[in-house]
């Protein structure tokens, strides 16, 4: 249904059954520098302050269009649907998950 960089770490379905609302991580801003580092074999250790929020995003079933609906420096879990689908409650948190150093 929908191809993701990071894994999905929730989903629900909307009470209409037209769309599916779903969280995962951000992708690393410099996932292609680190791609390099791995391939070319750099075996420094990276240490910084990057870190990774999870954003919910929603996904029509018929277009499989998919929609942003969070952004900014938190990380959101446990959506759920109003019963009408209109809406979508979850948890917020301002508690990022620092990336593992990275050891390419």
């Amino acid at each position: 249904m929908t191809s993701e960089d990071n894994p999905i770490s929730d989903f629900r379905w909307s009470p209409d059954g037209k769309r599916i609302a779903f969280i995962t991580r951000d992708t690393a801003k410099d996932k292609a520098d680190r791609e390099k580092r791995k391939k070319d074999k750099f075996d420094a250790i990276v240490v910084d302050a990057d870190y990774s929020y999870a954003h919910l995003w929603t996904i029509e079933l018929a277009g499989k269009a998919k929609k942003r609906l969070t952004e900014g420096a938190f990380s959101v879990s446990a959506p759920r649907w109003s019963p009408d689908s209109r809406t979508i409650a979850y948890v917020q948190s301002s508690m990022g998950r620092r990336r593992a150093p990275s050891s390419i």
